[in-house]
C-alpha cells in the first residue's frame, strides 16, 4: 500500500485547521474559500487540486476523524454492548475532547451545517446498526434496528454536545459511565430478545 504524500497531508491540514478557525470565529455561513487559502497561506488553485468547495473540506475531515473512531473500537462484539470495560465505553468522550473544535463547529454551529450534522449523526447511526447486527440474537426484535441505531446516535451526539458546551464538568470516564446507564437497557432489549 502506498503511503500518503507527506506534502499532501500537511496542505490538506493546513486547510482544515484554517477552515475550523473561521468557523469557530464567524460561523460556517460566513466563511469564503478564499479566506479559508488566506489563513492556510495557500493559493485558490491549491486548494481546489484537494477539494471542490468548503463543504467537501469539513466533510472530508469528518470522515476522518469518525473513521479514526471506528479504528479504535475495533471489530463488533457481544461483549463490547452488553458489558464493555470502562476504557471501551470511554472512546466516544474521550474523542469528542481530543476533536473538541470540531465537535463544536459541527453540534453547536448554524443552519449552514444542519445537512453536515445529519450526515454525521447518519454516519454514526449506520455504525452502531451494522455493529449490533453483526452481533444481535437471531429472530425478530420489538424494534427496527435502523430506528435504534438512529435514537442511539442522536443521544450520544446530544450528550457529547451538552457536555462540550458545558466545558466538560465531568470527566470521558464519568460521561461514557451515563450513557452508558442510560442506553444499556435499550441494547440489552435488542441484542438479548428471542
Amino acid at each position: 500500500m502506498k503511503k500518503p504524500d507527506r506534502r499532501i497531508q500537511r496542505t490538506r491540514q493546513l486547510l482544515r485547521d484554517a477552515l475550523i478557525s473561521l468557523i469557530l470565529e464567524k460561523g460556517y455561513d460566513s466563511v469564503t474559500v478564499q479566506e479559508i487559502t488566506e489563513r492556510a497561506n495557500l493559493g485558490r488553485a491549491t486548494f481546489y487540486i484537494h477539494y471542490n468547495n468548503k463543504e467537501e473540506l469539513l466533510l472530508s475531515n469528518l470522515h476522518e476523524v469518525f473513521d479514526d473512531l471506528k479504528t479504535r473500537y475495533g471489530a463488533p462484539s457481544r461483549e463490547q454492548f452488553l458489558a464493555p470495560e470502562q476504557a471501551l465505553r470511554t472512546i466516544p468522550f474521550v474523542h469528542a475532547l481530543e476533536n473538541r473544535d470540531l465537535y463544536r463547529v459541527t453540534l453547536f454551529s448554524e443552519q449552514g451545517t444542519a445537512a453536515i450534522m445529519k450526515g454525521i449523526r447518519q454516519y454514526i447511526a449506520d455504525e452502531i446498526q451494522t455493529r449490533m447486527e453483526a452481533v444481535a440474537s437471531t429472530g425478530k426484535t420489538q424494534l427496527p434496528p435502523e430506528v435504534v441505531a438512529n435514537y442511539l446516535a442522536g443521544a450520544m451526539l446530544a450528550l457529547i454536545g451538552w457536555w462540550l458546551e458545558h466545558d466538560t464538568p465531568y470527566s470521558a470516564d464519568v460521561m461514557a459511565d451515563m450513557y452508558y446507564q442510560l442506553t444499556l437497557p435499550t441494547l440489552s432489549m435488542m441484542l438479548d430478545n428471542p
